[in-house]
């Protein structure tokens, strides 16, 4: 091993460190504008006034509206940022590198989630892939109160649903829950589908991986 090989590595050390020294209000303000278009800098400047001063953490979006932050931790930030939408950002070691996984979730009236990835300086990273739990997962058919053929009803409309996911326990293990979304359907088939579907959940280590070439 050289000397160049070692300050390298120390480098990356460094840097990866920075990063996780940050608050997460400093990494707010970086957002890219692609990310979280409807929130301006000076509108999160002054979310994050609001929040750490104990108040109402509230800023203008860029449709008049106001957008609010409703948590934030050290590795993690959840805004509403409309009626109909939110996004949420953790701060995650992947393999020794950080990365922040930010998911936006719109209900139009059914929610449905994706999830984008980034290095520690915000810049896209399309090595990270999400896996999504298969259906089977989702569905416990409710035999002892629906027909089977109802259950058969169900599933097809389940199948024909988005799933959303949000980040749970983000201050000690993360995990990432997904859920299949059935706002939009009758209110009986909402009824009957929460007797046969269940929310899916896990540590980030089962459902986000790093794609190496």
């Amino acid at each position: 091993m050289n000397l160049r090989y070692y300050l390298l590595t120390l480098l990356m050390f460094l840097s990866s460190g920075l990063a996780y020294a940050q608050s997460m209000d400093t990494m707010l303000v970086r957002v890219p504008q692609s990310e979280l278009p409807l929130l301006e800098r000076n509108p999160r400047l002054d979310m994050l006034d609001l929040y750490n001063s104990q108040m109402e953490a509230k800023g203008e979006n860029i449709f008049g509206g106001y957008s609010y932050l409703l948590k934030k931790t050290e590795n993690y930030l959840h805004i509403r940022l409309t009626d109909i939408s939110e996004w949420e950002a953790l701060r995650l070691n992947l393999d020794g590198d950080t990365v922040f996984a930010c998911i936006h979730t719109v209900s139009t009236p059914a929610a449905e989630s994706e999830i984008h990835y980034f290095t520690h300086d915000w810049k896209a990273d399309p090595s990270v892939a999400t896996t999504v739990p298969d259906f089977h997962e989702f569905w416990q058919p409710a035999t002892d109160s629906l027909s089977v053929r109802r259950c058969e009803e169900l599933r097809e409309m389940a199948q024909r649903c988005p799933v959303e996911f949000h980040w749970q326990n983000v201050e000690e293990a993360p995990r990432l829950s997904f859920q299949i979304s059935t706002k939009g359907l009758s209110v009986e088939d909402q009824e009957d589908l929460r007797k046969c579907l269940k929310p899916v959940s896990g540590p980030v280590s089962q459902y986000i991986r790093r794609e190496h070439p």
